[in-house]
């Protein structure tokens, strides 16, 4: 093993000599390196000593040295086979390394010289990384040479069927003009009789008279909104579910046949109990089950439930409603409640939980006949 020794200044930038070796030579030169700083040897007791090294080809290397004298700072390299594995000038530096700290020596330069392998090994196993690269050039070549013989066989079909295309267009451009002609005709003949016949745009226009529909049908194949008029009413209904909301000739309004209470309709506590949940920050709602249960949450946070919940089952812990998301207590609460045990307005305590899914519980038998009366409020 050929041995060389070369010292390494740190505040030095450059270093001149050229190290000097064959390709493959594994382990045969070894690099003994003593490191200074401005001619004062560097102590390198803690520290990890790497080799770095780069070529032209952008190939990276990095493998350890070992320290020999850590006090006069002195290490030594011996080129592994990555180190010299390819024909090229590598630029190699050692890289000092204690924690988050980090030094590095000024660049070396290491030639590294072709070599031909004889005995029982073959020399095409030893072809160069470049002359492998120039094979794949011509393999590149070959292939581009083919693509553009490709495209030029197809120059002369895309230019054929360009000059078709031309020609379909100059046959269809009378046959489009006159169609263009005849439209143009036919809106000007449209917008005549629109304006003879009064008819009214759908944008910024105005009817003086009065409109007169017996039945409209609109919507799609599924479903209907039917507007019509009946011998004392006018209304609008769904053809899928045959519901629909009346507007009566004495003033009142119906749901498909039921009457529909307005709050200046109602009796006066009614209308002060309604009113008086206008504050709510979630409104004022019926919960949309079909029973007079009405909730909302107060400025304070505090959520309200009141209503009536009429007939249902007779066994307890049955759900007789269920509450939207916003409603849900923050721990499983019961409420004040009655309920009527004999149908006949005689009332006795009746345990209902509001549930952490927003259900409505009631833990009390009762009889079908019966039924309960909510007024409470939680968190």
């Amino acid at each position: 093993m050929r041995n060389e020794e070369i010292m390494l200044d740190v505040a030095d930038p450059v270093y001149t000599k050229i190290i000097r070796s064959r390709q493959n030579d594994k382990n045969g030169l070894k690099l003994t390196v003593y490191v200074r700083e401005k001619g004062q040897p560097i102590d390198l007791t803690g520290y990890a000593v790497k080799y770095e090294a780069t070529n032209h080809i952008g190939r990276f290397i990095r493998d350890d040295a070992q320290i020999m004298d850590a006090k006069n700072g002195v290490f030594a390299y011996t080129l592994s086979v990555q180190a010299v594995s390819t024909l090229d000038d590598w630029t190699a530096y050692f890289v000092m390394e204690k924690g988050a700290e980090r030094m590095s020596t000024p660049d070396i330069r290491i030639q590294l010289r072709r070599d031909v392998k004889e005995g029982n090994i073959k020399i095409e196993n030893y072809i160069s990384e470049f002359d492998g690269a120039i094979e794949r050039v011509k393999e590149y070549r070959k292939e581009l040479d083919e693509a553009n013989q490709k495209i030029g066989e197809l120059k002369p079909y895309i230019q054929s069927q360009f000059e078709a295309t031309n020609q379909k267009i100059k046959e269809i451009t009378p046959y489009i003009d006159e169609q263009y002609l005849k439209t143009n005709k036919k809106i000007e003949e449209l917008s005549a009789s629109i304006a003879a016949n009064g008819v009214v745009k759908k944008v910024g226009d105005t009817m003086t008279g009065d409109l007169t529909v017996p039945t409209l049908y609109a919507g799609s194949k599924t479903k209907q909104v039917i507007v019509g008029s009946g011998t004392n009413d006018v209304y609008i209904g769904h053809s899928v579910t045959k519901k629909y909301l009346q507007l009566k000739d004495d003033g009142t309004l119906s749901y498909s046949g039921k009457r529909v209470g307005l709050v200046e309709d109602m009796a006066e506590a009614t209308k002060t109990f309604m009113q008086g949940l206008t504050n709510f920050k979630n409104g004022f709602r019926s919960t949309g089950s079909g029973s007079s249960l009405f909730y909302g949450v107060d400025p304070f946070g505090f959520k309200h439930i009141r209503g009536l919940v009429e007939g249902g089952s007779t066994d307890a812990g049955v759900v007789i409603g269920s509450l939207p998301d916003f409603m849900k207590p923050t721990y499983w609460t019961t409420i004040t409640a009655v309920y009527d045990t004999t149908g006949g307005a005689a009332y006795s305590p009746c345990a209902v939980n509001i549930a952490w899914n927003g259900d409505i519980i009631c833990q009390t038998k009762r009889s079908a006949s019966s039924f309960i009366v909510i007024n409470g409020m939680y968190l």
